[in-house]
């Protein structure tokens, strides 16, 4: 009989809470314990147990989601990794890239569960999408366009978005690191990403210490080339994404879940959700996930930590894009 499971929740902001609701609905006999920086417990629920010490709550528990501040990640990584825990970490994993290496080394050589939070590739729309796109060649992909935006001030209801991290670039915010799931979702869906051509800008009136919109050309490694568009400046939420192959065209806008077909014969319907999905059954899916492998550790994660890392470079290679204003190589 496998040990009773004890998981740390670091960060108890709306992610957080989210992942400690979902783990009490997914497995009511897993215990859940908390860290965070306030150390008051009047908004948690009883069933909770608050921790003041990080290290004291890491050797309590068999398991650790980190969903704090991105610039608290690391801190909370390398603590976890030194005691040998299983982790899920938010996207984005890190706001730098120093020190990931010798965490990867740590996780290979002590065979860690490690999952990134990138809750979009649990979307059974783009399931389906990429189920489709892997009977095309790669070198039938011909362009391709992600897009992602909405005025920060409207993310989070009851939150003073000016005293968010998001807010501010030295606490990992602005759009092109909080926005990494539409570059998740082109390596994912497309493959590696040769070069880069970004551009950072701050245009809108809120105030946003860092930048609140960013347009990157893309080069894949099959020769495909297209665009990502991360924003905090749409006054409505928008998502989607279209990828142009050499007999169709397939589109999928996260407003209806709908994915579609069009070719020069017709056009079709290839997904559409439940009625009954919700957004947050992909975080369902991926803690479920998550959970399954602390018991059966042969499975392959939905996002890798190789993968988390990868995303985060590609991010580094568009920061240096802006400051040169040239393209980057991301393979050199």
């Amino acid at each position: 009989m496998n040990k009773k499971k004890k998981i740390l929740v670091c960060g108890v902001g709306s992610v957080g809470r989210r992942h400690i609701q979902n783990i009490l609905k997914i497995d009511k006999n897993i215990d859940v314990c908390v860290w965070r920086k306030r150390t008051k417990n009047d908004d948690l629920t009883d069933s909770v147990e608050l921790y003041k010490d990080l290290n004291k709550a890491l050797d309590a528990s068999s398991a650790v989601i980190i969903a704090t501040e991105t610039d608290l990640h690391m801190k909370i990584l390398k603590d976890a990794i030194a005691k040998n825990k299983d982790i899920y970490i938010e996207k984005p994993i890190s706001n730098t890239l120093e020190g990931l290496e010798a965490i990867q080394e740590r996780i290979t050589k002590n065979k860690l569960i490690v999952e990134v939070g990138c809750q979009m590739r649990s979307h059974p729309s783009l399931l389906a999408l990429k189920s489709f796109l892997q009977n095309i060649k790669r070198e039938d992909i011909y362009t391709f366009r992600f897009c992602v935006g909405q005025r920060l001030e409207y993310w989070r209801s009851n939150v003073d978005f000016k005293k968010s991290y998001s807010f501010f670039k030295s606490r990992g915010g602005g759009a092109l690191l909080d926005l990494i799931h539409e570059i998740d979702l082109c390596l994912w869906l497309l493959g590696d990403i040769k070069k880069v051509f970004g551009k950072l800008s701050n245009l809108s009136d809120q105030g946003i210490m860092a930048e609140d919109l960013v347009n990157i050309i893309v080069e894949i490694n099959c020769g495909a080339v297209g665009y990502i568009e991360l924003d905090m400046v749409s006054p409505v939420l928008r998502r989607s994404l279209e990828i142009v192959t050499k007999k169709k065209v397939f589109s999928w806008d996260f407003s209806s879940g709908i994915l579609e077909s069009r070719s020069k014969e017709h056009a079709e319907i290839l997904f559409k959700p439940d009625k009954r999905f919700s957004r947050n059954d992909m975080f369902l899916s991926t803690m479920r996930h998550f959970i399954s492998r602390l018991d059966n550790r042969d499975m392959s994660p939905s996002c890798s930590f190789q993968d988390g890392v990868k995303a985060l470079k590609i991010v580094k290679s568009i920061e240096t894009s802006d400051n040169l204003g040239s393209i980057v190589d991301v393979s050199l």
